[in-house]
Parts: C-alpha cells; structure tokens; sequence
C-alpha cells in the first residue's frame, strides 16, 4: 500500500542494521576480536564510544515508535 512505503522503508532500514551488527557481534568472538594477543584498547574505547551512539539512536527510535502506537 502506497500509505505504508515509508514504514516498510523504516522496517528495511532497521532490519538491515540489525543483520549488521548480528554480524559484527559474531566477528568480534566474545571480545577476541584484535588482530594478536594484546587487547586492542584504543579501538575498543572507539568501539565503545559508538556503541553508545547506537544505544542513543535506538532508544530515539524506540521513543518515536512508541509516539506512533499512541
């Protein structure tokens, strides 16, 4: 239905970044993801700092979900 294309769009997006960091998740093996055996401390600060954005972004989409069921 053409009144729904932007929420499909939405839904695609989201799942698509979803799928994305599944695959992220099962590369970084349980933490064990730098290259030797010394903790890549740098990239997980960087790493951290993001996942933060996402936790941010998410919880934005989560607000305006919810504002829509209303």
């Amino acid at each position: 239905m053409p009144e729904n294309e932007g929420c499909e769009g939405v839904v695609a997006a989201l799942r698509r970044q979803h799928e994305r960091i599944g695959e992220i998740l099962n590369a970084l093996h349980d933490g064990r993801w730098w290259p030797d055996d010394a903790p890549g401390s740098d990239d997980a600060a960087q790493v951290l700092a993001h996942a933060r954005r996402i936790e941010e972004c998410v919880a934005d989409i989560a607000r305006i979900v919810d504002a829509m069921k209303d």
